[in-house]
């Protein structure tokens, strides 16, 4: 069995850990420990260097005629 883990399959870990300790959270529990090293890697690469993984500015759905600069 591998324990390689691709970048975006690590942030895909990382998004379903924060989803699971917001519910414990939520619920008054305690937050859950991290459970896997690659994903723990992949959450401190995403805070040393947030800019590199925000999301591309979403496109534009006004039709034409719509812009407020003509």
């Amino acid at each position: 069995m591998s324990t390689t883990i691709t970048p975006s399959v690590e942030l895909d870990e990382l998004g379903k850990f924060f989803t699971i300790a917001a519910r414990r959270i939520d619920a008054g529990q305690a937050a859950p420990e991290m459970f896997s090293a690659a994903v723990d890697a992949a959450w401190h690469r995403l805070v040393a260097d947030p800019a590199a993984h925000e999301a591309p500015p979403a496109a534009s759905t006004a039709g034409p005629g719509t812009s407020p600069h003509g």
